[in-house]
């Protein structure tokens, strides 16, 4: 009889033993709640980690785990916003077709400096801006100056450069270039003289080139991180075969210039990229 309950105590142990294994082996394999065999696991290792952090072991100090230190590892923050896009009432009195006449009848016209100043735009989001560790914003508008043609707002939009100065002193790092709106001036050399105003300001940008042949894409350094941007536009065709931006005929010099893309030929853009 002795011996029957000895046999009877070893199977049973012997089918406890047999669950565990189990229940641990479907966990693996299956995001179920956790056993308690693995609980008991995981407090049996976060006591072992806390005794190593009292020893003062290298691998289990607190700062060098909160930090990411020991491990090498780095983190970096990219912050992204727009669209950037100056309608007629941030210009000054507008007439029907968009263009402004009065530039000083704008809240933002500075009398005294005689020129516009868009920084408490973004007196609210500049915080945020400066935080991250890169910023960019899509400027959907053209910086053709006000020499050649006037300053205006919708349909075509040609913006102060101001806009750029406010946006790279509330925290901006680099503006897309690659909108729909970006052949709006460019009978007016607006395309080229976008990119001039964006660099005098000491800003990067992507999207557009200065030439063909230049690369399409930009690689950054966000807190010693290395990423690589792009910026694209769609494009259609209108009845005639022509390219276009937005409905406006580009020339293939400028198509050869911009980063673009049309729906019905995806598969280029994947083989582009």
């Amino acid at each position: 009889m002795k011996a029957k309950k000895i046999l009877s105590l070893l199977v049973c142990l012997v089918l406890v033993a047999a669950l565990c294994l189990t229940a641990a082996g479907c966990a693996e394999d299956d995001p179920t709640p956790e056993t308690e065999a693995q609980m008991t696991s995981q407090a049996q290792d976060q006591s072992r980690t806390e005794s190593g952090t009292e020893s003062g072991t290298e691998s289990g100090t607190e700062s060098g785990t909160e930090s990411g230190e020991s491990s090498g590892t780095k983190k970096a923050t990219i912050a992204c916003t727009g669209d950037i896009l100056l309608h007629s009432p941030f210009l000054g009195d507008s007439n029907n077709d968009g263009t402004v006449d009065d530039p000083a009848s704008c809240v933002y016209y500075d009398k005294t400096k005689k020129d516009f100043d868009y920084t408490p735009i973004f007196q609210y989001v500049k915080p945020y801006y400066e935080k991250a560790d890169y910023t960019i914003a899509n400027l959907e508008v053209t910086l053709c100056g006000d020499e050649k043609i006037g300053y205006s707002g919708y349909p075509l939009f040609n913006s102060p450069d101001a806009i750029v100065t406010a946006l790279k002193d509330s925290g901006v790092d680099m503006l897309l270039t690659a909108t729909n709106h970006i052949a709006d001036t460019n009978a007016y050399d607006g395309f080229d003289r976008t990119q001039t105003a964006i660099n005098k300001e000491g800003l990067e940008f992507t999207g557009t080139q200065k030439k063909a042949g230049d690369k399409k894409y930009s690689i950054i350094d966000a807190n010693g991180i290395k990423i690589g941007i792009v910026n694209y536009v769609y494009t259609s065709y209108d009845d005639s075969g022509k390219l276009c931006i937005n409905g406006m005929p580009i020339d293939d010099d400028l198509a050869g210039r911009i980063n673009h893309f049309t729906y019905d030929h995806l598969d280029d853009l994947k083989k582009e990229l």
